[in-house]
């Protein structure tokens, strides 16, 4: 089978269908992270605002829909529920990544997404007991979604060529932008015309029937996938790094002191901040400042994510070609992209204030933001399998279990922010301070990031001449490898 045969194959491959599976998946996985902060909108009262205010917008007069919230919960309840989710999410990364690598991602994947589905089925009963039963339940779901994308990074390893690897896991993985492009507007429709508890029922059940469907067809290693082809098994298992192949210890000391993963651990944190700022708080600032319904408001939350969905199959085609084509280094790629998709949002923040109570605009300038940021995908979320091939699991998992504080701390400085009052004014500190973030995490890689194996993760050799040899080999085809996608 020639190499044009191969690729040609990809689309009706057995690999080529996980990466429908996966990209499915990866949707729900998202859906059902982000649902809540829009239907948070629907569950809650108005918080009161003062009278007279210049920051603050012209509201529009009340909603003749009876979805006019069931809870009195302040703003800085609603961002403690809003973070609840990432106090599990954070704690089951090294775990995921760990147990991944070494075991297999299979039933990580299907199980971690099976527990959060199943106990979205409960987030009405647990919200109307109150905030903090509701606040332990999104952290249950956390807990089980905090493996998932430690498991994808793995699963990958096994699952596809490298001259692919790219286009896999990131097709599977933009999943989780369409999830929010999808989820969200479909959270609005279904919270305004059948009531928000309708929202968790309905993801939560398509999410149990996909790890079932994931579960019967997927399998760990193409050796042991029943329905692949013997030319696909072979040319899948011929590929695989030979390292991959020994069950070798994990490093703890050299990997905790390795200074290229700090810095991808602070550039992949900055990087999420900002995420996350957008991501459970956009459709509060829409509602309480800028003063959209719960439709549009669903509607225009989206649009970023679409932004970056398109934009990140970009990113991710671009870095390979200039890998492919050798044209730069892997280290002037992973850095160039990760300047684009920390400076220029960082600058793009500060100016929201100053579009004031034009929705529309501030909406686009939040879009262009999220098209730049979308160059993460082909630098710091991909660095990691350049460091250490062997532990890519385990590093996503450690530098995915930092970047994802931010998710509980990005809402609970918003809550206390505007505690008092939601104004354009009290925003201001929240864009402000994430600029700041941006620009630090942007910095720090630009000096400290590598993109080589680190000496700690190569293969040792029996003799030092084989060593010597075989490292620089690894290391020159390293550079030359085309992206790992992950997110």
């Amino acid at each position: 089978m020639s190499s044009e045969e191969d690729r040609g194959s990809l689309i009706s491959s057995v690999r080529g269908r996980l990466c429908v599976l996966c990209g499915i998946g990866f949707a729900l996985v998202y859906a059902l992270r982000v649902n809540l902060s829009i239907a948070i909108v629907a569950m809650t009262k108005p918080i009161p605002q003062p009278l007279n205010n210049d920051t603050r917008c012209p509201m529009p007069p009340p909603s003749n829909s009876s979805n006019q919230g069931d809870f009195d919960w302040d703003a800085e309840t609603q961002g403690k529920v809003l973070g609840a989710f990432f106090y599990g999410y954070v704690s089951t990364q090294i775990l995921g990544g760990i147990l991944a690598d070494k075991y297999g991602a299979v039933n990580l994947l299907a199980g971690g997404l099976f527990c959060t589905s199943f106990f979205s089925l409960f987030t009405e009963v647990a919200a109307r007991q109150g905030p903090w039963w509701l606040f332990a339940l999104r952290l249950i779901e956390g807990l089980g979604e905090g493996v998932t994308f430690p498991a994808a990074a793995s699963f990958w390893t096994r699952w596809s060529l490298p001259e692919e690897r790219a286009r896999l896991m990131g097709l599977s993985l933009a999943g989780s932008q369409i999830g929010n492009v999808l989820g969200i507007p479909l959270t609005g429709l279904i919270a305004d015309n059948w009531g928000w508890p309708s929202v968790f029922y309905w993801f939560g059940a398509v999410g149990c029937l996909w790890c079932i469907a994931f579960f019967i067809y997927a399998r760990n290693d193409p050796n042991d996938c029943p329905w692949i082809s013997p030319e696909e098994k072979r040319l899948l298992v011929k590929s695989r790094p030979a390292n991959r192949q020994e069950k070798r210890p994990i490093p703890w000391k050299k990997v905790f002191t390795c200074q290229p993963l700090l810095a991808l651990a602070v550039a992949h944190a900055s990087f999420n901040w900002g995420f996350y700022v957008l991501f459970t708080c956009l459709p509060k600032y829409m509602k309480e400042v800028l003063g959209f319904d719960l439709k549009h408001n669903a509607y225009y939350s989206a649009l970023p994510y679409l932004t970056i969905w398109v934009f990140m199959n970009v990113s991710t085609q671009i870095g390979d070609y200039l890998l492919k084509k050798e044209i730069v280094r892997k280290l002037t790629v992973r850095k160039l992209f990760n300047t684009l998709s920390t400076f220029i949002p960082a600058i793009l923040f500060t100016f929201i204030p100053f579009f004031g109570c034009d929705g529309i605009s501030v909406v686009i300038l939040i879009c262009v933001c999220c098209m730049f940021k979308s160059g993460h995908y082909a630098s710091v979320n991909v660095n990691h399998s350049d460091l250490a091939p062997p532990f890519t699991g385990l590093l996503f998992g450690i530098t995915n279990m930092f970047a994802n504080v931010p998710g509980i701390l990005a809402p609970m400085l918003v809550g206390s922010f505007t505690k008092e009052e939601s104004t354009i004014f009290t925003w201001s500190r929240v864009w402000y301070v994430s600029a700041a973030i941006y620009t630090f995490g942007a910095l720090f890689y630009l000096v400290f990031g590598k993109a080589e194996v680190q000496p700690w993760a190569r293969k040792k050799q029996r003799t030092s001449t084989n060593s010597e040899s075989e490292e620089s080999d690894d290391t020159n085809q390293n550079d030359r490898q085309p992206l790992l996608a992950s997110a």
